[in-house]
């Protein structure tokens, strides 16, 4: 078995090559001058002499977007073409944003991969459709379906917001967004779950990568501030965003039984909250 990483470079993908690394697979990382270099020649000829037969494709678009900005996203083409040349198993990273929510319940709980589709926005239907066209191409291929991956090489998002504000010693806390309850995955956690899920070529098809728990906005915030020994006196929110519901935490059973119960035991024992922390 022989892993080529695309999107090795950025957040996750680095991970997943340092993950590799660790547990001694063989694989090539591939950052967007080395993929740039294959697209001068025969692709599928790459593949094939670099023995290559499980490709974990960690360089998709992974920020909401306005419809309008769709043109300077390739990501499709890019999957389109590594299902057409590459005649390897295809691992796809998306996001846990194509199960949407409908108006009437804007509570998500124990969400299982065979849960219905409802993308309220134009990120999560835009993953939902190269989705199908993985699953659909090979029955081989793997969808991974990611909650919000955190880790202190992030340079945006919800955890920076809260750290840089608690540093600064801020007795009240402004956020954007309301105090929704998520489920959140440590960036070295969401990795390991990964590789250890691609390493069983009898798994296929739609996996949930999460922590299976739902955690509050304000207890991170609470949990940030006794880290660094900060006083909170106020905390402030925003309204939620339009495509997002108050609560959104994943059902990892079918992930949980189609990985080694060691790998099992330290991911979803440990606090996710705790493993960004102590990064």
């Amino acid at each position: 078995m022989k892993f080529a990483i695309i999107g090795s470079d950025g957040f996750l993908g680095s991970y997943i090559c340092q993950e590799c690394q660790k547990i001694g697979i063989d694989f090539i990382p591939l950052n967007r001058t080395g993929w740039n270099k294959l697209l001068n020649g025969k692709i599928e000829n790459w593949f094939h002499e670099q023995n290559i037969t499980d490709v974990v494709f960690c360089s998709g678009f992974s920020q909401r977007f306005d419809p309008r900005e769709i043109e300077k996203i390739d990501e499709l083409e890019t999957v389109n073409l590594i299902l057409k040349k590459a005649n390897t198993r295809l691992i796809y990273l998306s996001s846990a944003l194509v199960y949407g929510f409908k108006n009437d319940d804007l509570n998500l709980k124990d969400i299982a991969e065979t849960s219905n589709i409802a993308p309220t926005g134009a990120y999560g239907m835009y993953k939902r459709i190269i989705e199908r066209l993985v699953l659909q191409t090979d029955k081989r291929n793997c969808v991974m379906r990611l909650v919000s991956c955190i880790g202190k090489n992030k340079k945006s998002g919800l955890m920076k917001s809260i750290e840089s504000q608690i540093i600064a010693k801020k007795s009240e806390i402004n956020m954007l967004h309301g105090n929704t309850i998520r489920d959140y995955i440590w960036v070295g956690n969401a990795a390991k779950l990964i590789i250890y899920l691609s390493l069983n070529k009898r798994n296929k098809g739609i996996f949930n990568i999460g922590s299976g728990k739902g955690i509050k906005v304000s207890e991170i915030i609470y949990k940030f501030a006794e880290f660094y020994k900060s006083n909170i006196n106020k905390i402030s929110f925003g309204e939620l965003m339009v495509e997002d519901p108050k609560r959104l935490v994943l059902n990892v059973g079918k992930t949980k039984q189609s990985i080694p119960d060691f790998v099992s035991n330290e991911v979803f024992s440990s606090n996710q909250i705790d493993k960004y922390l102590e990064e």
